[in-house]
């Protein structure tokens, strides 16, 4: 949606927007951009631990963080710890 209303030129309509909505819906996840670090690690960790609370994954976050950046290898999970 972002990109969509980026190149918006100032014609398009909210129906616009909703029809793109509509149709990326059912799209794959886009990468996340390397400077989104958090809502990368975030999307990973649920994925790996589908009934992990926030504050599980807050946890794994500062343990992730507090590796050097390259040896990060992924979101740590709830049984990694």
């Amino acid at each position: 949606m972002r990109e969509f209303f980026a190149v918006a030129n100032g014609t398009t309509t909210r129906a616009d927007a909703l029809a793109h909505w509509s149709a990326t819906r059912g799209a794959e996840p886009r990468l996340i951009d390397q400077q989104f670090e958090l809502n990368r690690f975030t999307r990973d960790w649920h994925e790996q631990n589908p009934g992990g609370s926030r504050e599980e994954m807050l946890a794994g976050w500062k343990q992730y963080r507090s590796l050097p950046a390259d040896v990060r290898r992924g979101p740590v999970s709830v049984i990694d710890r």
